[in-house]
């Protein structure tokens, strides 16, 4: 069990986090393309996509509803929240 996998478990069991997993066998994911960020606001929603050398804030509503809906595809193929921790220990003993 490395730090890194008990530190997720642990985050997985708080109240406040939620935290979700894309299993392998879902396929192709467009979170493979980086983090991004959509980030509600007072005038609506905002975007921003991080990169290597820096970020991108995405202002106009399309940008910001295109990364919405790619947030909704990469969440509709992962698993449910209830089976996070049981999935964090598979991995974890799959590693011994």
């Amino acid at each position: 069990m490395g730090p890194s996998s008990l530190y997720l478990r642990e985050l997985a069991q708080q109240p406040n986090i939620i935290m979700r997993i894309v299993p392998r066998t879902s396929g192709a994911s467009e979170a493979l393309d980086g983090s991004f960020k959509v980030i509600t606001v007072r005038e609506g929603e905002i975007g921003y996509i991080e990169a290597a050398t820096g970020g991108r804030l995405i202002m106009d509503a399309d940008g910001a509803r295109a990364l919405r809906m790619r947030f909704d595809r990469i969440a509709a193929k992962a698993a449910p929240v209830d089976s996070t921790v049981e999935l964090i220990e598979q991995a974890m003993e799959a590693l011994k």
